[in-house]
């Protein structure tokens, strides 16, 4: 039996069970949390805006609007040097310089020094004028978060040749832990989804249950919800599980995405234990030209898919607009056979009701002008998709509805040359709905999920000399999450609250060492972050299936982090990295109030996962004619407390999530990349190395290995981009994986092998057309990511995307 489930009005209850009234206990509210909650109070926040609401909530969000005056971005980048005279070394006052492709203008002071202070990230070239000297234009210029590039730059009375830009911290990839991939790499790649991205990056496992599912995330031998997953800064994670699906955001809208793989609690709060994704969508303003792009996809399993995406950059007055819409329908079924070890049996049928369908509107814009920059982003979005439980027990009517409304929005303001604060908010309401009414009466269920998370965040940013910061800020979060069993009235859940108020502050302290003839630049980081969670579930008292009482948990915390960067060289750059930090999770609304049935329940004492971590990394990076060359290595280690498990307890035989003992993980990971002609060919090799051991305090030679965590995941790729034709091969080495959490059972390992085709050529003047496809397991491998729950096999996709950038926009 099929369902077609997206907004399905034979499968929904009656409307009027989504209508609720949330309350806000007066005792509870923080002096900025009475001023938003005034917004959303009473009917407002299920949705139904009064003008008077809707008022409340602009004010709240961007007050800074009518009184900046002037537009421009804040962030974590700075590009800044000198100009001096090639003919004697003096220093060039009064050179103007200016990034190309943008409205950012500087000019150097008696000392010949300049900065540009915020600059989005990207890539730039610096063009340099002053009287009495030639005109330069430097090279290409990366730009990274918390990265302040330094160039020197050399300017002749006469005509001559543009001579090389001397820099300091080239091509330095990523600071203490982060990974950012931007725009131009995410082109490169032509991925079908977020998790087509992040799968690239070593140390990150991307699980999928199916075609067209949900996709999530574990990072360094993590589980799923120790990952904090941020749309342009705000949660993405539901308040029931604590996961989030990454592919719940189309790739053309991704302007870039930063992947924290140490422990991000001291940036980001609680819930980043193992790390954090923070997908970034806002286009920089007047960087790019105005393009509209089309793409229509076919593929196995049924697979269709249509998007569309414009952005729109009005350069005269710094706006860009952007928007994209995606629609993805997938029949979904497949044959299937893997094997268990140990034994020889060979599982192999039919994999039924995977059938999926989702439908995604965003848009996002940044407004610019002198010294503020106002972006926002906004997302409607609707999928559904069946749950076909696992192989050894498929159920082809079970299925889920997931429809998410999401907006947030940025205003930074620079007020002068060393002070600059930001402001912003996000507000998201997701429902997710699951039913089964067919089979055994005990097995059936019809439940839904109402998530509402509100988050509203002030910081303030000091440069306290040339190249140090100092930033400090305040953030307040509220998550509701109101669960209705409408099947069984008796076992809901109903409204459970969590309201947290963090404080937080963060330095850092370049040093230029370069006359010390040893080293370069050594930069050091600091942050600290306090956070205060109260988790309060209206319903106190249970008495069915049996009597518990529900209380109020409070949580503090305390996350630092500390880093350290060292560079040498230029020609031969060498780059050196540490950190350590504390981090923690805490435990999802359902694991601490899950009513459940008498075969599950919550329990409310149970305690926030807190781990300390620590990793140490070497790059090293060279360009000799033709040929760039990058490699590195980086060791980690993280130690987890009250590692949560759900285990059958007594005497009630109900499974309940307990913390037990701690995790070590511990490992490495290693890249080589080689690419030559100028990003015509690349070749590149990932490996990381993981030993993830559940630890128990009663067992001291308990040393089990944490389940679906393969012990390596090896990738090689090969890249071709010459003329109008682009090609990719890549290969991905998994170990075995325990689906048991005392190992007696694994998955053997695996190899995938992916390739990809295509075309790009011009059919016009202002005309672009593409044609790709893709293979993915080539050689048709049996394996599976989730026990019981196998993936497919050899499957196809063929992707025709048609672009139109109009004359004259061109860069």
């Amino acid at each position: 039996m099929r369902r077609h489930f997206v907004n399905s009005p034979e499968s929904l209850p009656n409307p009027e069970c989504l209508a609720g009234r949330t309350t806000w206990p007066e005792g509870q509210k923080t002096l900025l949390g009475r001023v938003v909650l005034s917004a959303v109070e009473g009917r407002g926040f299920d949705g139904k805006w009064s003008v008077k609401q809707l008022f409340l909530l602009a004010l709240v969000l961007m007050p800074l609007v009518f009184a900046a005056g002037n537009l421009r971005a804040q962030s974590n980048t700075r590009l800044s040097g000198t100009v001096i005279s090639k003919e004697d070394g003096s220093v060039v006052p009064h050179a103007e310089l200016s990034l190309l492709g943008t409205s950012y203008r500087v000019t150097t002071d008696d000392a010949g020094s300049f900065a540009f202070d915020n600059v989005p990230l990207g890539i730039y070239r610096l063009r340099i004028t002053a009287p009495g000297f030639e005109t330069n234009e430097t090279s290409d210029l990366q730009l990274l978060p918390d990265i302040t590039r330094q160039v020197r730059i050399t300017l002749d009375r006469k005509t001559y040749p543009v001579s090389g830009v001397t820099v300091k911290g080239v091509r330095q990839i990523q600071p203490n832990g982060v990974t950012v991939v931007d725009r131009q790499q995410i082109e490169r790649l032509h991925p079908e989804d977020v998790s087509d991205i992040l799968e690239t990056v070593e140390g990150v496992q991307v699980e999928r249950a199916g075609p067209g599912g949900q996709a999530t995330i574990r990072i360094r031998g993590s589980s799923t919800n120790q990952v904090l997953v941020l749309l342009d800064g705000h949660r993405l994670n539901a308040a029931s599980s604590g996961v989030a699906d990454l592919n719940s955001v189309p790739v053309s809208a991704v302007e870039r995405i930063e992947l924290y793989k140490s422990g991000a609690s001291a940036q980001f709060g609680p819930d980043a234990l193992a790390g954090a994704v923070n997908i970034i969508t806002h286009p920089t303003a007047s960087l790019r030209p105005a393009t509209a792009e089309a793409t229509v996809t076919t593929g196995s399993f049924g697979t269709r898919r249509q998007s569309v995406s414009l952005e729109v950059p009005i350069n005269s007055v710094n706006v860009t607009q952007r928007v994209a819409l995606d629609n993805r329908t997938s029949e979904g079924d497949f044959d299937y056979n893997y094997h268990v070890s140990p034994g020889n049996t060979v599982y192999h049928g039919p994999r039924i009701n995977n059938a999926s369908s989702s439908r995604s509107f965003f848009g996002s814009g940044t407004m610019s002008h002198s010294s503020t920059q106002l972006g926002y982003s906004f997302q409607l979005y609707d999928a559904g998709n069946g749950l076909p439980d696992k192989a050894s027990g498929q159920n082809e009517n079970a299925y889920r509805e997931d429809d998410r409304l999401f907006f947030s929005s940025r205003l930074d303001h620079q007020f002068s040359h060393r002070l600059g604060a930001s402001l912003s908010g996000g507000y998201s309401r997701g429902v997710q709905f699951f039913s089964d009414r067919f089979g055994p009466l005990l097995n059936q269920y019809e439940t839904r999920y109402t998530d509402k998370n509100l988050d509203v965040k002030g910081e303030v940013v000091y440069q306290t000399g040339d190249l140090s910061e100092l930033r400090a800020g305040y953030q307040y979060r509220y998550a509701q999450l109101d669960h209705e069993d409408l099947l069984r009235t008796v076992y809901a859940t109903a409204v459970t609250r969590r309201r947290t108020n963090s404080f937080f502050v963060s330095s850092r302290y370049p040093f230029d060492l370069s006359r010390s003839g040893l080293l370069d630049d050594l930069t050091l980081t600091a942050s600290l972050r306090y956070d205060h969670a109260t988790t309060d579930p209206d319903k106190k008292q249970i008495l069915f299936p049996q009597p518990l009482t529900r209380h109020v948990v409070h949580t503090e915390s305390w996350s630092p982090r500390l880093g350290i960067t060292i560079t040498r060289g230029d020609r031969l750059r060498l780059v050196s990295r540490a950190s350590w930090g504390r981090s923690l999770n805490l435990p999802s609304f359902s694991a601490l109030f899950w009513q459940g049935t008498g075969r599950s329940a919550g329990n409310p004492d149970l305690r926030p996962e807190r781990a300390e971590h620590l990793d140490g990394s070497l790059e090293v990076s060279t360009k000799v004619a033709f040929i760039t060359f990058a490699a590195g290595m980086t060791f980690y280690r993280k130690d987890v407390e009250d590692l949560t498990l759900w285990l059958q307890s007594s005497p009630d035989g109900a499974f309940k999530p307990q913390n037990l003992g701690f995790a070590r993980i511990k490992g490495h990971e290693d890249f080589v990349k080689l690419t030559l002609f100028n990003d015509v060919l690349e070749m590149s090799y990932g490996n990381s190395i993981t030993h993830a051991l559940n630890k128990r305090p009663d067992h001291h030679d308990y040393d089990k290995s944490l389940v679906y965590t393969p012990p390596y995941v090896t990738t090689f790729s090969l890249s071709l981009a010459y003329g109008v034709l682009f090609a990719s091969y890549d290969i991905r080495w998994v170990g075995r994986r325990y689906a048991l959490s005392g190992n007696e059972k694994w998955y053997d390992p695996y190899r995938l092998h992916d390739l990809t085709v295509g075309s790009e050529l011009n059919i016009a003047e202002d005309w672009r057309l593409r044609l790709d496809g893709r293979i993915n397991n080539l050689s048709d491998e049996p394996y599976v990511l989730i026990a019981q729950h196998p993936m497919p096999g050899r499957a196809y996709n063929l992707s025709l995307t048609i672009s139109y950038q109009p004359k004259g926009t061109k860069p």
